[in-house]
């Protein structure tokens, strides 16, 4: 992916950028997994990846869902998060993390026209 097309970078510059497929893989083979259904009292939901070393370390990501032709959809029970992989058999898909409220996390692939969160990265 070229820098112009990376959302945290785009947006963010310097050393933001939008994490790689090999990325969202690494995080999930390398934390717990645990479903939350009110972060912090907040009142979202989404998933709370912590670093199985240590427990202090951890990311949540919350239930986004996705725009597509104008519409948000899947909003408090779905997550889905761009990578700044494309597909390389097909370029107009990239992977994204893809998980929902019944304890499925992996990484898939889409058009890169569906419109999914970011989560920018540091290099």
């Amino acid at each position: 992916m070229l820098k112009e097309d990376d959302a945290a970078y785009a947006n963010w510059g310097g050393s933001w950028r939008m994490p790689t497929k090999w990325q969202l893989e690494k995080l999930i083979a390398n934390t717990n997994n645990a479903w939350v259904e009110n972060y912090n009292g907040t009142g979202i939901s989404g998933y709370k990846f912590t670093n199985k070393n240590d427990a202090s370390k951890f990311i949540f990501l919350p239930t986004a869902g996705f725009l597509y032709e104008g519409s948000s959809n899947n909003v408090g029970s779905d997550g889905y998060y761009w990578s700044s992989s494309l597909d390389t058999d097909n370029p107009s898909y990239a992977y994204f993390l893809d998980f929902c409220s019944w304890d499925v996390i992996h990484v898939n692939n889409r058009y890169r026209s569906m419109g999914r969160p970011v989560r920018p990265v540091q290099k």
